[in-house]
C-alpha cells in the first residue's frame, strides 16, 4: 500500500523561507516546491507523512498581524484556508 498526500500549501515571499530553499536546507527531499519570483509566491508540498505546512511553520517566523493580512488576501481570493 502507498499512500499519497495531496495536501500543499501556496505561500507569498517571506525571508525566513528564503523562496524555499530554507525548507530544502532542513528537510531535503522530504520536500517539494516551485517558487515563482516574478509573482513572489510559492507552492510547497511534503513527500513525507509529515504535512507541508507543519513543515512551513516550523520554519517561518512571521508574526501573528502579517498572518492574519496574508489569510484575509487568500480568502478574498477563494484560496481554502487549511488548519
Amino acid at each position: 500500500m502507498q499512500e499519497i498526500d495531496l495536501s500543499y500549501a501556496i505561500l507569498p515571499w517571506s525571508e525566513a523561507l528564503q523562496n524555499g530553499a530554507a525548507l530544502k536546507a532542513k528537510y531535503g527531499d522530504k520536500v517539494g516546491f516551485r517558487y515563482y519570483e516574478d509573482e513572489d509566491h510559492g507552492i510547497f508540498w511534503s513527500n513525507d507523512r509529515r504535512s507541508a505546512l507543519a513543515m512551513v511553520r516550523e520554519s517561518d517566523s512571521r508574526s501573528g498581524p502579517e498572518l492574519e493580512r496574508i489569510r484575509k488576501l487568500y480568502r478574498a481570493a477563494g484560496v481554502p484556508e487549511y488548519q
